[in-house]
């Protein structure tokens, strides 16, 4: 049993590791302090209800409903398109504070230089943006239902579950290990230059992605 959980966790780490708009959503939050442990916490539930279904049953249903596919697919296209529309929009607006900064004077006349603050996002905003690039993106259906849940089907009853538990752990660690390690580095990622250069990387990275999901339903 040891040994399913532990190839569980291995095969789960594999499939969420890889840079994709969950990960990137995770780590853009984390270092913008909007919320970032109820981020990680939403993207660990849902990976949890996706595994589940996908172990025990849900991959065989949903990999015969090509409706399904199409509509995830293109649902994940719109929303992964706006959504590094948005995070563009967000750099060139930050990139246009850099030179007026908040200046404020002191008793013998000195200017003192200081950055604006960071302004977090209404907490429904990250809650539905959390819901979006995790439910929205067929990347992630592919991951846990179809592939994780192939190998797990593989599995007899009672050994599914430790399984499970294997994915489970790795998703927990991970995204969590996300969170912290991005907190802990964001008085350094924080500066208004590098966050402009973060924006510009996830909106490209958002595009990318919206662009192999068409590839890939024009396939």
């Amino acid at each position: 049993m040891f040994a399913t959980v532990v190839k569980g966790f291995f095969l789960g780490l594999s499939m969420i590791i890889p840079i994709g708009a969950q990960n990137t959503f995770v780590l853009n939050q984390a270092l913008k302090r909007n919320y970032p442990f109820l981020v990680a916490g939403i993207c660990v539930v849902c990976d949890i209800f996706l595994v589940i279904i996908g172990v025990y049953g849900g991959g065989i249903i949903f990999n015969q409903s090509q409706l399904s596919l199409n509509l995830l697919t293109w649902g994940g296209i719109f929303f992964l398109t706006v959504y590094g529309s948005m995070a563009l929009a967000d750099g060139i607006k930050k990139y246009r504070t850099l030179l007026p900064k908040t200046q404020i004077e002191d008793e013998v006349g000195n200017i003192i230089v200081e950055s604006l603050p960071p302004r977090k996002k209404p907490c429904l905003t990250i809650i539905f943006g959390a819901l979006a690039v995790t439910l929205l993106n067929p990347h992630v259906y592919l991951d846990t239902i179809v592939i994780l849940g192939s190998v797990g089907n593989q599995y007899t009853m009672d050994m599914r579950g430790a399984f499970v538990a294997g994915c489970i752990i790795a998703s927990i660690s991970w995204f969590y290990a996300l969170t912290y390690g991005a907190i802990r580095l964001a008085d350094y990622l924080i500066r208004p230059k590098v966050q402009v250069g973060i924006d510009i990387v996830v909106a490209l990275t958002m595009w990318m992605i919206a662009f192999s999901l068409l590839n890939q339903w024009a396939k």
